[in-house]
């Protein structure tokens, strides 16, 4: 009879039900124990009993003499719960019992549960790591042979569409069957964390609803024990043990997924280092600018030095310089011959280089590199000065300027103007990312909390949040570049998962910024016609106001007149 799953089911929940009753007697007697101790030293309520054993005891007089006795008095002919101080306690001394009576009870069903749920997830995985080929699990079904096509043929072109589509569709995974018979690949896109592209990526963090179930299907995977039914619990308990399975098979995708999602804090540390190693190391300031404006570096360097040339040269210029900045005009030369030779640096160490060489303080030198840059652009003279002197196309001059500006002046606060786009990163999958984030920053919802009410403020903090990550990630210190790891928030294990480097995780921050900032930039600008337009308006009110009042003094002059002229 056992053999029949109605009759298994019934037995198991009768063996369930049979140890419950067991262990339900030791603590009913304990639970009993303790409410007897409770009662034997008096319960800690103020109640007036003095009138338990007179005649004065019977206010209220029943039908039925009852007598009462409650917790720690003794028993008398007169005892009775006929006032309201004996019946409030007998009603609380009701209630511990009841408490006494259920809650062994609850605890014992609660325990009894947690306990078969334990049992039935260690079969599961006892089953799938010593019996891979298991009776009651059908066999995968044979691979195709593949067939080889001809990519020059009309067939091999028509073919490719459908294959294209196929990719897309999510294989049904929920029972330990489907998981067995699923690949690797398919098992990462149904838990929606398998990422080929920063585009993928961006797909994540805009999109709330994807966003939600990734970091579900993350911290489930992390520790099953906090799923909400214990058919989501079983499930996610599966996948590990059947992608642990596949990783002592030397299956690398499995591996990646095993290790990111359930390795110690040591080896998590260690797959980090992957991706802090792959991190790119900041580059020169002329490069930064070859980048931008399209020049061969050796180019960018003779325009850089002549500008700086030019300016050191110019008396008027440089006490401009001096004046703003707060630094003697000595001071201020010594700083752009630094900056001269050191054109080749680091935007973030130029001004430390400075500081070390010439012995000035390092906030000196950022204020006069500061200035230094701002003349350069406010001050036209200087680069058709620079253009014309040195055989130069003033063109490129200005756009030298330009580009150089943001890289120099400012670099911490503008840190994503170092970062170069690799070559592992297209410029359509750049701009697509970029396209993505601005969209959303102008028309995605507004993750409200408590300090964050308004769509400016939500891409102000981005800002803020992606600049201090860059300045970390972009850090010469180890600790610091872990530190920038850790603010990349959750989408870090998307990145280890699908071995993606250090240099895309930049570029993504690098989109996600100039994203923020463009959105800024319109805010800022629609913000400045709103207040035009309404300074208008007031100017309009204002200036019309007189005019009424004209027309009234009018009015009253020609009424006197009019009552003048009879006399």
């Amino acid at each position: 009879l056992l053999s029949f799953a109605f009759i298994k089911n019934v037995g198991m929940i009768w063996i369930g039900v049979f140890f419950q009753w067991i262990f339900y007697g030791p603590l009913l007697a304990l639970f009993l124990g303790g409410m007897a101790s409770i009662w034997k030293y008096g319960i800690p309520f103020i109640f007036d009993f003095s009138r338990v054993n007179t005649a004065a005891g019977y206010v209220y007089p029943s039908a039925i003499s009852i007598l009462y006795g409650g917790p720690a008095q003794q028993l008398s002919m007169t005892n009775n719960g006929n006032y309201i101080d004996t019946f409030v306690e007998y009603i609380i001394t009701l209630i511990m019992l009841w408490a006494v009576t259920f809650f062994p009870w609850w605890l014992l069903r609660i325990y009894r549960d947690y306990c078969c749920e334990g049992i039935n997830a260690m079969k599961n995985i006892m089953l799938s790591n010593l019996n891979p080929g298991h009776p009651n699990g059908p066999p995968p079904p044979p691979s195709p042979t593949p067939i080889p096509i001809n990519i020059n043929s009309n067939v091999g072109v028509e073919m490719k569409i459908p294959r294209e589509t196929g990719a897309t569709v999510k294989t049904r995974i929920e029972t330990i069957e489907e998981i067995k018979r699923a690949k690797t690949e398919d098992i990462s896109r149904s838990l929606n964390i398998k990422a080929t592209n920063l585009t993928d990526i961006a797909h994540f963090e805009t999109n709330k609803t994807l966003n939600e179930t990734t970091n579900k299907n993350i911290n489930y995977l992390k520790n099953p024990i906090q799923a909400s039914t214990p058919a989501e619990r079983q499930k996610y308990m599966n996948i590990r043990s059947e992608l642990s399975s596949r990783a002592a098979k030397s299956d690398f995708a499995a591996r990646q997924v095993i290790n990111v999602f359930t390795a110690t804090k040591t080896e998590q540390s260690h797959i980090r280092q992957n991706i802090i190693t792959s991190l790119p190391k900041m580059v020169p300031v002329t490069q930064v600018v070859s980048f931008k404006v399209k020049i061969s570096p050796e180019k960018t360097q003779q325009i850089s030095r002549a500008i700086t040339n030019t300016v050191i040269n110019n008396k008027t210029t440089i006490d401009i310089i001096s004046q703003k900045s707060g630094v003697g005009p000595e001071k201020t030369t010594q700083v752009l011959n630094s900056f001269h030779q050191n054109i080749n640096t680091p935007a973030t160490e130029v001004a430390q280089k400075i500081s070390d060489d010439t012995k000035i303080e390092k906030a000196k030198v950022t204020s006069v590199i500061k200035e230094f840059s701002v003349q350069l652009r406010s001050d036209e003279k200087i680069s058709q000065a620079v253009a014309k002197d040195n055989n130069l196309d003033s063109d490129q001059v200005k756009k030298v300027i330009e580009a150089q500006h943001l890289v120099i002046s400012e670099p911490e606060k503008n840190i994503e103007q170092t970062v170069t786009i690799p070559k592992t990163v297209s410029i359509d999958e750049y701009e697509e990312v970029k396209k993505m984030w601005t969209r959303q920053y102008e028309k995605g919802e507004v993750p409200l909390t408590e300090n964050l009410k308004t769509r400016s403020a939500w891409v102000e903090q981005d800002i803020v949040i992606i600049t201090n990550t860059l300045n970390k990630l972009l850090s010469s210190d180890e600790e610091t570049k872990q530190q920038g790891l850790d603010d990349v928030g959750y989408i870090l294990p998307i990145f280890l998962v699908n071995n993606l480097t250090g240099e895309q995780l930049l570029a993504y921050l690098k989109a996600k910024i100039e994203a923020a900032k463009t959105v800024r930039v319109l805010m800022d600008r629609e913000k400045e016609v709103t207040e035009r337009l309404k300074a208008g308006t007031e100017e309009k009110v204002d200036v019309m106001k007189p005019k009424m009042k004209e027309a009234e003094k009018t009015m009253e002059l020609k009424q006197e007149l009019k009552e003048e002229l009879p006399n």
